[in-house]
């Protein structure tokens, strides 16, 4: 997207705009991940930016998708992988695609994994407080 950007020289346009917005979230979701890369509880606390930034990510994989299918002619086969990786336009777009998905669907594992984790968390704080309430009763 940004080997895109750099080479375009036409007049701004909506197309412009959603490949900015590819961008910003790319660089976005490196700054996140960076600062969240240290493993604690703390970082499952944050489980709304994950899923947040997943459907951001999924906004992207719809762009290169409609991209693909209509504005640059590589075809309608959309989920044709055998070009991925190539040097062709058709591969980077294809590439691009392929990482928007992985990277939508990393960041809602990641967010899954925190409400699941903060969950479990929650469940063992209840069950203690409960068997301890029941011990000093007694």
């Amino acid at each position: 997207m940004g080997q895109f950007l750099d080479y375009y020289k036409g007049p701004l346009n909506w197309n412009l705009g959603q490949h900015i917005f590819s961008v910003g979230v790319a660089g976005l979701s490196v700054v996140v991940s960076l600062v969240l890369l240290v493993p604690s509880l703390g970082t499952f606390r944050v489980w709304a930016i994950d899923i947040f930034i997943s459907l951001a990510w999924f906004a992207i994989f719809g762009i290169v998708v409609r991209w693909l299918r209509i504005e640059d002619g590589c075809g309608a086969r959309v989920y044709d992988l055998s070009k991925v990786a190539k040097t062709t336009f058709c591969g980077r777009w294809r590439t691009a695609e392929a990482f928007a998905f992985i990277s939508a669907v990393a960041w809602l594992l990641s967010g899954i994994l925190g409400t699941s984790v903060l969950r479990s968390r929650k469940d063992k704080q209840q069950n203690k407080k409960k068997g301890s309430g029941g011990a000093n009763a007694a």
